[in-house]
């Protein structure tokens, strides 16, 4: 194996030198990368949230019959995933690219009951018009996907 010298301004490094510094710079760089990755864990979470729900009522000629409200808890996702970008021969842009992001893993789905009924006058109605129901969708299981992939059905 033949060695040739390549001036620098300082000083004079031979190309088997070049290399391996070449290797210890790329070697040191993917050692940093990775005391980064099990530094940034992943916090994704399923999470409980309160929101509050608004539910309009129409009869067929259009005309508003009621309006019922509700402040309930659902399940949100919440936190970070460890992304990153490294260095690739492999890729064309040169860097291999790694993105998570925090986002449910499934739905599922439940009745809510509102409580809080009102008609177009803002009277508070009773009887059967004093409630109403609702299905609607929550988070279940939230974990880091990567971005960019299908939603759960």
């Amino acid at each position: 194996y033949q060695c040739t010298t390549v001036l620098l301004p300082s000083h004079r490094i031979g190309e088997c030198e070049s290399k391996m510094i070449t290797l210890l710079i790329f070697s040191s760089l993917l050692l940093l990368q990775q005391s980064l990755a099990t530094r940034f864990e992943s916090t994704c979470e399923t999470i409980p949230s309160k929101i509050h729900i608004t539910k309009e009522e129409y009869s067929k000629s259009k005309e508003l019959m009621r309006t019922c409200e509700e402040d309930i808890e659902l399940n949100k996702c919440e936190g970070s995933c460890a992304s990153g970008t490294q260095p690739s021969a492999m890729d064309r842009s040169g860097f291999n690219k790694d993105c998570k992001c925090c986002r449910e893993g499934s739905y599922r789905e439940r009745t809510i009951t509102l409580h809080s009924c009102y008609d177009q006058d803002g009277h508070k109605l009773d009887g059967t018009l004093a409630t109403m129901q609702v299905t609607i969708k929550e988070p279940d299981a939230c974990k880091c996907f990567a971005c960019g992939s299908e939603l759960p059905r």
